[in-house]
């Protein structure tokens, strides 16, 4: 379904009549399969009327902060809404979400019910009664536009997508927080935007990527079962305080908060670099990058409780089944038999010293030979001077294409 019209504005004079029915056909399309479009003017006013929607939800969370309104909150709006919306415009979960919200006591108060009522009747008079119709903006769009609305109907949602996260293991971890590196990081440039890469089925765009080999967290799996445990880190230690010196603290020393970007970076090192080809400890390699000495980061290491999955067995490749071609045998015997067959031929062929050749022409285009009651066809120019001596035979048969026939 045509969603947007195209907008082309550098046509000439004769060519606007060619774009009306141009976008008459598409609108006859979507009549035809069912559906119910908007003509021209309409989508210019629904496009108008979602540009400033999507502009205004910018500034509805400062707005609620500066008016500092008594039990009035984006969450409190987006209940009354859905309270006051009709079953035509909810989808089924959201009736579900709705239901479920008022059966846990988590539906809304008198006085917040009548604070959201408060500021509806006060957006609907800036926002759409005194405007003119294609810059009218009801409160319903700005809130749904956000895509947390379904999740602000159930509250145990980031819980639960918590308590998954925490269940998985480090490879999955780490899959997860360089996930934009593994879906877009190119492997031949190295860059997050470039040509390289094809086009799916879809028309959509995919990147040489470490995605579209395998998943990070098998890739890490993979590269530790090879290790097989072998140590391949050198003995050296860094030049910050390394950890492995067990050196006392440093009482002048100041300690720095860490941050949870600090703790994602130094998890995801100690993963992805352990067992791999680099020789620098995961910790000292850490240290680089955090710009703090070694023993620090390996006390935070430590308190991180970084614990690497145990390497289950992977799955032998399985062979893949080979179909016969549609002109061969059904069964695999008949196969063999017949590949036998061949090769005893051309071997007798190739041995054979006298050759019957029947032909008409000194210089002739096909070439018939009998052996053994089969038809050999050389295909192309053949000069049969060049064919009276065996030696020269055994020269020419290899360049040569067959076609057997029996």
């Amino acid at each position: 379904m045509l969603t947007f019209v195209p907008h082309l504005r550098d046509l000439e004079g004769s060519e606007e009549a060619k774009y009306n029915l141009w976008l008459k056909e598409l609108e006859d399309i979507d009549l035809k399969s069912g559906f119910k479009p908007m003509n021209r003017d309409e989508k210019h006013v629904a496009i108008i009327q979602a540009e400033r929607a999507a502009a205004l939800s910018l500034y509805l969370d400062t707005w609620l902060k500066e008016l500092n309104i008594s039990f009035c909150n984006k969450s409190t709006l987006i209940k009354y809404m859905k309270n006051q919306a009709s079953d035509d415009s909810m989808t089924p979960r959201q009736k579900a979400d709705l239901a479920k919200s008022n059966s846990d006591g988590n539906g809304l108060t008198p006085e917040a019910h009548l604070a959201a009522h408060m500021f509806k009747d006060a957006f609907q008079l800036v926002f759409k009664e005194n405007q003119v119709d294609y810059k009218q903006v009801e409160l319903r769009k700005v809130l749904f536009i956000d895509g947390s609305v379904d999740g602000a109907m159930d509250s145990k949602t980031t819980a639960k997508e918590v308590a998954a996260i925490q269940q998985d293991n480090e490879d999955e971890i780490a899959e997860s927080n360089l996930a934009t590196y593994c879906i877009l990081g190119c492997l031949i440039c190295f860059s997050h935007s470039c040509d390289h890469g094809e086009y799916d089925i879809k028309n959509w765009k995919r990147t040489f990527s470490l995605s579209s080999y395998a998943s990070l967290s098998d890739i890490l799996q993979r590269k530790r079962i090879a290790a097989a445990g072998a140590n391949t880190i050198a003995d050296e230690p860094c030049e910050r305080r390394c950890y492995r010196l067990k050196l006392p603290p440093d009482p002048t020393a100041t300690m720095k908060s860490w941050s949870e970007d600090e703790r994602i970076l130094l998890r995801s090192l100690y993963v992805t670099t352990d067992f791999s080809k680099t020789k620098i400890d995961p910790i000292c390699l850490a240290t680089e990058f955090l710009n703090r000495n070694c023993d620090e980061v390996y006390a935070e290491f430590q308190s991180l409780n970084i614990s690497l999955p145990e390497l289950e067995p992977m799955e032998p490749p399985r062979p893949r089944n080979i179909s016969c071609p549609a002109y061969a045998c059904n069964s695999t015997a008949n196969v063999i038999r017949n590949y036998v067959a061949h090769a005893a031929l051309l071997n007798v062929l190739i041995l054979q010293t006298r050759t019957i050749i029947r032909c008409t022409l000194q210089d002739v285009k096909t070439v018939t030979y009998s052996v053994a009651g089969t038809r050999l066809f050389f295909l192309g120019k053949v000069n049969l001077k060049e064919l009276a001596t065996d030696s020269l035979l055994l020269k020419i048969l290899p360049k040569t294409n067959l076609l057997l026939s029996t």
